[in-house]
């Protein structure tokens, strides 16, 4: 996590105000911000875009003369400044200390805006945590983040910087799906970090509300950071329906190395129908088909929209008893089945990593540069997850720093 320092704080300082209450606030910011200093986790920075004029004012005062957390700090963040100046601009998402009264501490990653804020107002910084800490990012399945990470390591606009991400500092912890939020919870009070959590948002076509575990993970993230009347908690819905959705079918098709598989071809078609004419329902149909377990009969039936393209490939799912690839039995295809057309089988993502022969290999196996396309939609929500990620692990290896 990048951590930066408002304006209105280094002007404080430099008015020399005599504002006793909001300097024992401060220090104690300070002493929580020096402490990063000698961990390899998190970084600070400050807002000030003339902060090299800024600290030539802030020399001159007294704290800067007599206070070593102030003066730890401050000298730190001269020293870095034209190194972590680019970055701190590209950054999507930015943490701000501010003497300013922030409304609310929730963040909401659905806003199409190039840069969100988490203001902090200084009278909200919480004893229970400690800033040096690396963040949690919890997730529903331990290969999500396994997926999530290869993302960032492809995606991420900072390669110039830290291009092996030898400097991204985080800890991965599964939820467990419906069980997510309690993991979630179990990270703050006992282990006593801050949360990341991604969770897929279960949105299926034609239908536009949020899942179970997205919409539980939503009302605990708004009942602590009210609790602890801090940003404790961050919860990112993927704006598909499941991660698989995030790679699209003529990427998966990309993947296969022999075989054919009826389900993946009529996706393929509707991409392509998509691809030529953006039109949005399409777009919802793939990124909210289930890829694994198909289309359900309670979820879809009757809600078919009269879309040629759909309704021409819906037939060929419904009637398709293909064996797939990825599953030795076929589609549930009776009458009194939960599903109409079964989908990709087992979890689709396997495949982009060469279906590795031991599960453990998974976890250090790598997708294939070759398969994936800088599709302007799928690319822009990787690119956004991977910017997200990289924000909330944002870190940087230091020497011993004495404070």
């Amino acid at each position: 996590m990048l951590y930066c320092l408002d304006d209105d704080i280094l002007n404080f300082y430099i008015n020399d105000t005599s504002d006793s209450v909001t300097l024992q606030k401060l220090n104690k910011l300070f002493k929580k911000l020096s402490k990063i200093l000698t961990t390899d986790y998190n970084e600070v920075f400050v807002q000030d875009n003339n902060f090299l004029i800024t600290f030539e004012a802030l020399q001159n005062t007294s704290f800067y003369k007599s206070k070593k957390e102030f003066y730890d700090v401050l000298t730190y963040i001269h020293s870095q400044y034209e190194f972590n100046y680019d970055t701190y601009n590209k950054l999507p998402y930015k943490t701000i200390f501010t003497l300013k009264k922030p409304t609310t501490f929730n963040l909401s990653f659905e806003k199409e805006t190039n840069t969100e804020y988490i203001y902090i107002n200084i009278d909200n910084i919480s004893d229970f945590f400690d800033l040096s800490e690396k963040y949690s990012i919890v997730v529903e399945n331990s290969k999500d983040y396994v997926f999530f990470e290869t993302i960032l390591k492809k995606y991420h606009s900072f390669k110039k910087f830290d291009s092996t991400l030898e400097f991204y500092k985080v800890q991965s912890v599964a939820g467990g799906g419906s069980s997510t939020y309690r993991t979630i919870i179990q990270q703050l009070t006992k282990n006593k970090q801050l949360v990341l959590s991604i969770v897929d948002s279960d949105t299926r076509f034609c239908v536009d509300s949020i899942g179970s575990t997205a919409k539980k993970v939503d009302k605990y993230q708004r009942t602590l950071n009210e609790k602890y009347n801090y940003p404790v908690v961050l919860n990112y819905k993927l704006k598909v329906r499941e991660k698989e959705n995030l790679i699209f079918p003529s990427e998966y098709k990309n993947a296969f190395k022999n075989g054919v598989n009826k389900v993946l071809d009529s996706l393929v078609d509707i991409e392509k129908c998509w691809l030529k004419t953006h039109d949005q329902t399409l777009f919802n149909f793939i990124t909210r088909y289930s890829l694994k377990h198909g289309i359900k009969i309670k979820e879809y039936n009757g809600h078919i929209p009269e879309y040629s393209e759909i309704l021409r490939v819906y037939g060929n799912l419904i009637t398709s008893k293909e064996i797939t690839l990825f599953d030795s039995h076929p589609p549930k295809t009776s009458e009194n089945s939960e599903f109409i057309t079964g989908g990709l089988g087992q979890d689709p993502i396997d495949i982009l990593y060469g279906n590795p022969s031991h599960e453990e290999d998974f976890f250090d196996a790598e997708i294939d540069d070759n398969i994936l396309n800088d599709n302007d939609v799928t690319h822009s929500m990787r690119t956004e997850l991977a910017n997200l990620l990289y924000y909330t692990g944002f870190s940087r290896k230091r020497q011993p720093i004495s404070v």
